[in-house]
């Protein structure tokens, strides 16, 4: 039963990549598959990763298109202060 819902899920998923894409929206992501890590990013149980490369303009505009959105970063936030310049590594 799991798998069939997953792959139900991932067809949602691919439908939905469809419709942003169409505009120009999306056409940079990678979909990761159910609880597996996406980028050595951790994937919590039953749920499906997605990396978009194009920042949040494609996730905002899917929740104006009615589609749930839910932004989470992908492993903190710090305080600016704390972040060196690249040229100091």
């Amino acid at each position: 039963m799991i798998g069939q819902e997953t792959h139900e899920v991932e067809r949602k998923i691919a439908a939905i990549l469809e419709r942003l894409k169409a505009p120009g929206l999306c056409n940079l992501f990678v979909v990761g598959k159910a609880t597996e890590p996406i980028c050595e990013i951790p994937v919590s149980s039953n749920k499906i990763g997605l990396i978009l490369f194009s920042g949040l303009n494609p996730a905002a505009s899917a929740a104006e298109e009615n589609i749930t959105v839910i932004n989470k970063a992908m492993s903190g936030v710090m305080d600016i202060g704390q972040l060196r310049s690249f040229k100091s590594l």
